[in-house]
């Protein structure tokens, strides 16, 4: 499937585990289901990915950027509640000069909750000007949760910027007042 115009879609309606977003094009992709996808970016597309999980299951994406000037943002939201067990795979992948890929994962821990999360960010060698950001923080609502973290990072070339926030456990108190504080 090709989307071709900047809108907004809901990952659902699309029965083709391939997506390619057009060049030139600014693109948000939603969902809160069950999918395995594989998205192609092309060039000077912006594609803002949009996944709040909350329901028992195993999840996957893959995102690979194959031509300069993209960018990719991808916000999870996780959340799950007395004895739910998420499973998140994320694979993304730069193939191209002046690209940037962005993570942002929030986490609400609630009472016997657990998470299994692996992303992979691949930098293919012979490309330049990459940027990739990491941001994750972890809400704990009640005690009884667990957190498996499996981070990895191929970097193949020698030109890539990077930043990586993960912040410490909050509880619910300390991150409302931060964001009133903000």
């Amino acid at each position: 499937m090709k989307i071709k115009k900047s809108w907004f879609y809901k990952l659902i309606d699309f029965k083709e585990n391939i997506i390619e977003i057009e060049k030139n094009i600014s693109v948000t992709l939603f969902d809160n289901g069950k999918f395995d996808k594989k998205i192609f970016v092309w060039k000077k597309s912006e594609v803002y990915i949009c996944w709040l999980l909350e329901k028992q299951d195993n999840y996957k994406i893959e995102v690979f950027q194959k031509e300069k000037k993209s960018k990719v943002f991808l916000n999870y939201l996780l959340f799950s509640e007395n004895k739910e067990n998420l499973k998140v795979k994320i694979f993304s992948k730069i193939e191209s000069d002046f690209s940037e890929s962005n993570l942002d994962i929030v986490s609400f821990a609630s009472k016997n909750w657990e998470i299994d999360l692996d992303w992979v960010l691949e930098f293919e060698k012979g490309f330049s000007k990459m940027i990739w950001k990491l941001e994750e923080e972890n809400i704990f609502l009640w005690e009884g949760w667990k957190i498996r973290w499996v981070p990895t990072l191929l970097v193949k070339s020698s030109d890539v910027k990077k930043y990586c926030i993960e912040k410490s456990p909050t509880s619910v108190s300390s991150w409302v007042n931060e964001c009133i504080n903000k």
